[in-house]
């Protein structure tokens, strides 16, 4: 068991250009959140922002889009009930995180 320390992770993690723009430190799409576990999915959403991912976009029922917004107006919001628009997008990120309070109800399994 090694200590975690600045130091030992300095070494894998670069210094960011303080003139980048979001897009090049990774997009990430989250989908999660159904009606009842929104919260599941804005918690994912908050993880991957505050660990520096770049770009964060939360694929969610649309009754969360404004408690998102709320808590995490950086992060972009898309409908996951629009099906055609998230396989378009679905190539254009580098990352996809599916499950966090997804449920098991039809919707869920499509």
């Amino acid at each position: 068991m090694k200590k975690i320390t600045p130091k030992s992770i300095s070494g894998f993690i670069t210094k960011r250009d303080d003139e980048g723009y979001k897009n090049l430190y990774g997009k990430v799409l989250i989908i999660a959140g159904n009606e009842m576990y929104g919260g599941a999915g804005i918690l994912a959403a908050q993880g991957s922002v505050y660990s520096g991912a770049g770009l964060t976009t939360l694929a969610s029922h649309p009754v969360n889009r404004s408690a998102l917004h709320a808590r995490l107006p950086e992060c972009m919001f898309l409908d996951w009930t629009n099906h055609d628009e998230l396989v378009r997008l679905l190539p254009t990120f580098d990352t996809v995180l599916v499950g966090p309070g997804l449920g098991l109800d039809g919707e869920a399994t499509v």
